[in-house]
C-alpha cells in the first residue's frame, strides 16, 4: 500500500475554458494558478460542491473585471464585430 494522497478534484471545466479564452496570455498562468490554489483550499475547507460554486463566481468576477478594464482602456477595440 502506498501512502500517496488522493488527487484534488479539478475546477469546473466550462469556467476554465471561458477564463482561458477571455484572459490575456500574459496574465493567464498567474490567474489560473491562483484560482486553482484557492479552489483546492476551498475543497478542503467547504467541500467540493460549495468550492465549485465559489470558483464559478470568483472566475466570473475576474472575467467581468477584465472586460471592464479593457473597455475603459480602449473602448473601440473592446467591442466585438456583429
Amino acid at each position: 500500500m502506498s501512502n500517496t494522497p488522493p488527487p484534488f478534484p479539478e475546477p469546473p471545466g466550462q469556467m476554465m475554458r471561458v477564463l482561458r479564452w477571455f484572459c490575456a496570455d500574459v496574465y493567464l498562468e498567474e490567474v489560473e494558478g491562483d484560482l486553482f490554489e484557492l479552489f483546492q483550499e476551498e475543497v478542503e475547507e467547504y467541500g467540493l460542491k460549495r468550492a465549485r460554486r465559489r470558483f464559478f463566481f470568483i472566475a466570473l468576477l475576474t472575467v467581468s473585471y477584465q472586460a471592464i478594464r479593457a473597455a475603459l482602456a480602449n473602448p473601440v477595440q473592446a467591442l466585438r464585430s456583429e
